[in-house]
């Protein structure tokens, strides 16, 4: 090997090195403690206000589910049950239902930036849309620890 092509491959495993370890992401699979913070919405829906409780994330692959446990009232309960896919340290989830006898529908996603694997952060962000036009949105931050 001469020593240009030597110097190269040095070069080039100080490089690659770093790079490889910065795109390691945290698993989130596993149980957490989470809080909401900075509540805020658009429209007649209620914002709703802080609120902490237990999740469960489980993981397979790419995709993931994600379970409010306690602290959240979700009606219906279908909606403390979230689907979604992982893109590095970036889970995306959502999910959807109709939630009153007017047709009225709720859309739901959550996007989590794994920081750790005692750590993420997110925001929330949910619509509820009615047959007859009328539109809201509301949403918050979570951090999720354990």
């Amino acid at each position: 090997m001469s020593m240009l092509s030597l110097s190269l491959a040095f070069a080039l495993s100080i490089v690659q090195g770093p790079l490889v370890a910065a795109t390691k992401a945290p698993n989130l699979h596993g149980t957490w403690t989470y809080q909401t913070s900075g509540h805020w919405h658009k429209g007649v829906c209620p914002g709703g206000g802080p609120r902490s409780g237990r999740l469960t994330i489980q993981r397979r692959g790419h995709r993931f589910t994600l379970v409010f446990v306690s602290g959240s009232v979700c009606r219906p309960a279908s909606m403390c049950r979230f689907a979604g896919t992982v893109h590095g340290r970036v889970w995306k989830a959502s999910n959807h239902a109709k939630v009153d006898n007017e047709g009225g529908a709720v859309k739901n996603t959550l996007v989590l930036h794994a920081k750790s694997a005692k750590r993420a952060t997110g925001i929330s962000t949910s619509t509820y849309t009615h047959p007859g036009g009328m539109r809201c949105t509301w949403g918050y931050r979570v951090t999720l620890r354990r």
